[in-house]
């Protein structure tokens, strides 16, 4: 992983290489029990399945991608035009490796990064009805360690006596720089990318199924969850860190960004059918009539769960660690927060959207249920030592739905040869999912929804044609 093998390098900060993980052990146990002998468990119908297991996930190849350009590996070399028409008489194309300069920024792992791991186990019942039906009852959860965190090994500190002088003359201008305010000045930034990010997931679920008898399946499942994490995507991913970003905003306190994960849905519902229609299929029914009016098959699929959760932060560098994109507010419980809220002419008017916040309404004077040091600027930079008192991932986005629908009509043309024609709906009631709202305080659409819609938000249609001989 590209660590410095110079010695007058490492003794800079900067970690050496990665050394090889050669300690995973992942086993696996697993169990089925079909009781009998109980009449709730019925003669062979009923089992009770469980297990538990570790596994592991490789170093992805990103981490590489963000290492590969430190000193000495990387070399430039600024080249004057020659005269017009020198060709071949070119410039000799010669790099030459400058002196190593400790104010340099470098990415690295550090030489003790392992392998993420996951600890999971599940236990369910499942229990079948007649022949035809089978209901189960379950619970799955694990635990997640040494997942991959972004962190810096030679951070801006911002002391409070600092934060306080910011405040009270209105001037970042009035402190020492970011550089001069590093654990040691005399080296650049020391990004690291490391394997201590932590996530868990807990949850119980209800699934239903129906096989296909008398033209009908049915399959339904419903999943109440949670999951948290200190971390959630330690580089930057354009559909997670706007919500969610990818540092702390205290990197000397990780554990203050513990908080419900950006993939938490506590709550999903998916609902699958296939039903083909009887008509015309009993024994009189003969000639054109029946072939148009036998055949059919209708078939769906819905799906709708809990909105994505998002942080709402300041938009400047407030905590003071030379990085504007973490830094969080302080949560004022009695201020202003109208949620739903349509953006008028004459002020925000708060609607009733469903589930989640498709948009809102926070005030940024200070009155609002977040807040921030004000000056002459808007919010001030290096104003709140440690960053605010919010949480991470502390509010929720709209709720999502989807309805996929398809009919399907099939004609006998001759003992082996069949034409079949399907529409297929996407979206069907052309409902719109919106993503979650603008959540920088900074931004002049705060609380506003800009952002395209989640799969256009339109309803697709396809007509098909396909002949089966």
């Amino acid at each position: 992983f590209f660590g410095a093998t110079d010695p007058a390098i490492q003794a800079t900060g900067v970690p050496g290489p990665v050394q090889p993980d050669k300690k995973d052990w992942a086993p696996r146990f697993g169990f089925a029990y079909s009781p009998t002998g109980y009449k709730w468990a019925g003669k062979g119908n009923t089992v009770v399945r469980g297990g538990f297991g570790i596994a592991y996930d490789v170093l992805f190849y990103n981490i590489l991608a963000a290492e590969n350009g430190n000193y000495p590996r990387v070399l430039s070399q600024m080249m004057t035009p020659p005269p017009n028409n020198a060709f071949p008489t070119l410039a000799p194309a010669t790099a030459v490796l400058g002196p190593f300069n400790p104010m340099s920024g470098f990415v690295n792992s550090p030489a003790n990064t392992v392998h993420p791991t996951t600890n999971f186990w599940t236990l369910s019942i499942q229990r079948e009805f007649g022949s035809n039906y089978i209901l189960e009852v379950g619970y799955s959860g694990n635990r997640s360690y040494h997942g991959i965190a972004q962190g810096q090994g030679n951070p801006p500190i911002l002391t409070p006596a600092q934060a306080a002088t910011v405040v009270a003359t209105g001037d970042p201008m009035q402190i020492p720089t970011a550089q001069a305010r590093r654990l040691n000045p005399n080296w650049g930034s020391r990004t690291l990318l490391m394997s201590t990010a932590k996530a868990a997931y807990e949850a119980g679920y209800v699934k239903f199924d129906r096989r296909m008898t008398k033209s009908l399946m049915i399959g339904a499942n419903y999943t109440y969850s949670g999951t948290w994490s200190n971390n959630d995507e330690p580089l930057g991913v354009t559909d997670i860190t706007p919500s969610t970003p990818q540092t702390p905003e205290d990197y000397l306190n990780v554990r203050k960004e513990w908080s419900r994960s950006i993939y938490d849905r506590p709550h999903r519902v998916a609902v699958t059918y296939l039903y083909q229609v009887p008509w015309f299929s009993s024994s009189w029914a003969s000639g054109w009539p029946a072939k148009i009016m036998s055949g059919w098959q209708v078939a769906g699929y819905t799906d709708a769960q809990s909105g994505q959760p998002f942080t709402i932060t300041t938009g400047v560098d407030s905590a003071g660690i030379g990085n504007a994109t973490p830094a969080r507010p302080n949560y004022n419980p009695s201020g202003v927060f109208q949620k739903n809220a349509v953006f008028t002419s004459s002020g925000p008017v708060q609607q009733n959207f469903g589930g989640g916040l498709r948009t809102f309404y926070i005030p940024v004077d200070g009155t609002g249920i977040v807040t921030a040091p004000l000056g002459s600027n808007g919010i001030l930079a290096s104003s709140m030592s440690g960053g605010g008192n919010l949480g991470r991932n502390t509010f929720r986005g709209p709720n999502f739905q989807q309805w996929d629908f398809s009919l399907m009509k099939k004609v006998t043309l001759r003992e082996n040869m069949q034409f079949e024609l399907r529409s297929d709906f996407g979206n069907l009631w052309n409902h719109r999912n919106f993503p979650n709202p603008v959540a920088t305080m900074s931004s002049t659409t705060f609380g506003q929804n800009t952002a395209s819609l989640i799969g256009d938000g339109v309803r697709t249609i396809l007509v098909s044609g396909k002949l089966i001989f």
